[in-house]
């Protein structure tokens, strides 16, 4: 898979966004007897952030003009935020023959998968995201217009423990 692109659906108050990014895995050194493949990199390569207020069927178009050509029409993989809103505009992509992945984002700590829907705790996103990051192996081409505002929410982002439930929540902080 050398694309993944997730669009993340935001409703009247909460912005929707695609961010599309390549996977390069840099080749394994064959010298090196029993040695383990280097670990992906991931590099930045397409931000989209809608206005509040566009139309669902609008960034499904946007989503397949971008998805049905070169490079990315014949390697990439379609992550859909499947929560609140997301359930229609899965539908409309798999009209489109675009066959997205549904992620539906909870609060609990395990991942199940049915077929190619899935469910995943918030916390695991969060943290393939932080990890990638501190390692230094998720790359945000500066670019791109959108990358200032991705930047400063990846910055200001904060994970907060309930003492009393130990539930977690996210969010940027104010």
């Amino acid at each position: 898979m050398g694309f993944i692109a997730g669009l993340d659906l935001g409703q009247s108050m909460d912005y929707s966004a695609l961010v599309i990014v390549e996977r390069q895995q840099p080749p394994r050194d064959e010298t090196v007897l029993g040695s383990t493949p280097p670990l992906a990199r991931y590099a930045v390569r397409h931000l989209k952030r809608w206005d509040l207020g566009t139309p669902y069927p609008q960034m499904v178009r946007e989503v397949t003009d971008l998805l049905t050509h070169p490079p990315l029409v014949a390697d990439h993989k379609l992550l859909v935020d499947y929560t609140g809103c997301g359930r229609p505009v899965v539908d409309m992509l798999k009209q489109a023959r675009l066959r997205p992945v549904a992620v539906s984002i909870h609060g609990g700590d395990r991942v199940s998968q049915d077929g190619m829907d899935y469910r995943v705790p918030k916390r695991d996103l969060v943290g393939v995201v932080a990890v990638l990051l501190q390692q230094h192996r998720l790359q945000i081409a500066q670019g791109l217009p959108e990358t200032p505002m991705l930047t400063h929410e990846l910055l200001n982002f904060k994970v907060k423990i309930d003492p009393n439930t130990a539930h977690y929540s996210y969010s940027v902080w104010s």
